[in-house]
């Protein structure tokens, strides 16, 4: 399968939308000469996407040294989704009571990251003081991650990207309790279905999800990083609500480093621009 880019872009109100749970995805064929899979939900390149991240781990990682982290979703720290994580893997919150039946995906070791398509949030801005957003163009995200090299040597594994799936939190959990009942093979085209899983109320993100599965009997840790061959970025735009003084540390820290460097403009006086 050739990855043919697409004209035009989503927009970053485009949400995907679903009334019940999909259990299982036409990934259809992998990438050319890879083993990565796309959505069919995204049909090929749709411009850029974004991601908001600490400046000094994430974005220097990636900057300096072509590093990019995917974390086991049982690292996640929203609430909602580390239920979900403890329900399809099997780490329970401490204090919680075992989980019912068992965790279905228990032992797989899979990590995902996630991007979004949303570029035009005063709210998410406000929702990651203190980070900036770093732009890639989404076809050439997916180059570097055919070309990417795991950090332990070992040899790369499955890569699924897919946009996550909203729907309303009662039928995640009905989903959760179907997959914890009822005997699931250990596979990736079930796992994957069930991490693109998200509450509605979370749609202002309009999230992809970049989910890697390393082969059966792989010990799980916390976290799996890729060394890539650059750093994809098109633009690293700085929190409208950081103070001057830091803002101009961080467009020096960043200066020309092969992408654009600015301050979101969100917060200024209507009257100065």
């Amino acid at each position: 399968m050739r990855f043919e880019p697409r004209t035009g872009t989503f927009g970053p109100y485009e949400v995907l939308y679903v009334p019940e749970p999909q259990p299982e995805i036409a990934w259809g064929p992998p990438l050319d000469g890879t083993s990565i899979y796309v959505d069919p939900e995204i049909k090929g390149s749709m411009g850029r996407v974004y991601r908001y991240v600490t400046p000094d781990l994430e974005a220097a990682a990636l900057v300096d040294h072509h590093r990019m982290r995917f974390d086991h979703p049982t690292a996640w720290t929203d609430k909602y989704e580390t239920y979900i994580a403890d329900n399809l893997f099997g780490e329970v919150t401490p204090g919680d009571p075992p989980l019912a039946g068992g965790a279905p995906f228990e032992g797989m070791a899979i990590y995902a990251k996630c991007v979004t398509y949303h570029y035009a949030s005063e709210a998410l801005w406000r929702l990651n003081l203190g980070k900036v957003r770093l732009a890639f163009d989404f076809g050439e995200l997916v180059k570097l991650l055919k070309t990417a090299k795991r950090e332990d040597g070992l040899p790369m594994p499955k890569i699924y990207i897919g946009r996550a799936r909203y729907m309303e939190g009662p039928k995640i959990r009905q989903e959760l309790l179907r997959l914890r009942t009822e005997p699931q093979e250990k596979v990736s085209r079930l796992a994957v279905p069930a991490l693109l899983m998200k509450r509605v109320g979370f749609h202002f993100e309009n999230e992809i999800r970049i989910c890697i599965v390393c082969p059966p009997g792989e010990p799980v840790t916390k976290f799996l990083e890729l060394k890539l061959a650059g750093n994809g970025l098109k633009e690293l735009m700085i929190n409208p609500y950081t103070d001057r003084p830091t803002a101009l540390a961080l467009a020096d820290r960043f200066y020309m480093r092969g992408f654009k460097v600015h301050q979101s403009k969100f917060n200024l006086d209507p009257r100065a621009l």
